[in-house]
């Protein structure tokens, strides 16, 4: 009875680190869903405010203001045309943005490029 005890502890002890790493994989794997998601919509939004004449620092700071902090660090916000002369009626205008993510999955940077560069684009027509 005693050894079977003691297997099973072992056993556990083996397996909890890999169940671990595979529970912090998966957070990693939501966390980019959800901010591919949210940066996708916030790009959206930033096209839609480009195509009602929007300048480009109501466009940059509406993406910055939409974002956790730690995001917002690394965001990059390019548009085209990027001056708000330029944009003319009728014609389209493209808003992009790119946010660099960090993984908590220590060996996530093994096999994935670290960090993780998610990016989203949104084309619309200028009123």
């Amino acid at each position: 009875m005693k050894k079977k005890k003691g297997q099973a502890l072992v056993e556990t002890a083996l397996i909890i680190p890999i169940l671990i790493i595979f529970l912090c994989m998966i957070i990693d794997t939501g966390r980019i869903i959800y901010a591919e998601c949210r940066l996708n919509l916030i790009c959206q939004e930033s096209a839609r405010i480009a195509s009602f004449g929007g300048g480009e620092t109501q466009i940059t700071n509406y993406a910055y203001s939409k974002l956790d902090s730690n995001s917002a660090a690394t965001l990059n916000v390019s548009m085209d045309p990027y001056n708000a002369s330029e944009r003319k009626s009728g014609t389209n205008v493209t808003v992009k943005l790119s946010v660099d993510l960090k993984y908590i999955t220590p060996l996530a940077k093994l096999f994935f490029s670290s960090p993780f560069k998610a990016k989203a684009q949104s084309t619309i027509r200028i009123e």
